[in-house]
């Protein structure tokens, strides 16, 4: 029997293409795949032959990407195979809702983005200052 894992990916609410996802067992990576047009990512199946209680992670990989917060989430996944009669029965736990959510961060070199700093700087310095009384 065999199972399929898949996910979503979604960069500032919308979903996103390009980024990978790493299939993992006991921290040894198993498959790597990239996100599609529609954010979704898919494992090549997992294929099993024995009865058993197999769990997997899914995680996101980071990559060099200085403008976007990755998302660190760990799903894991339980896959209980178990027999029925002369077939084998996969089942899934924790499959169902796999979704990575990043963000785009702000450019520091934005015009708008160095204003806010500034005044934000500014008025911390005013909080901090001590006053000078005559």
């Amino acid at each position: 029997t065999k199972v399929t894992l898949q996910g979503t990916k979604f960069l500032n609410g919308e979903k996103a293409e390009g980024f990978r996802f790493a299939l993992k067992q006991d921290d040894k990576v198993l498959q790597t795949v990239t996100s599609g047009k529609d954010g979704i990512f898919a494992f090549a199946d997992l294929v099993y032959t024995e009865e058993g209680v197999y769990t997997y992670q899914v995680v996101e990989v980071a990559d060099a990407a200085s403008d976007v917060t990755y998302d660190d989430t760990v799903f894991t996944v339980t896959v209980t195979v178990v027999r029925d009669g002369e077939q084998l029965i996969a089942t899934t736990e924790g499959a169902d809702a796999i979704q990575f959510h990043n963000e785009t961060l702000p450019k520091t070199s934005d015009p708008i983005t160095i204003a806010i700093a500034a005044a934000l700087a500014s008025l911390m310095g005013m909080c901090i200052l001590p006053k000078h009384r005559s």
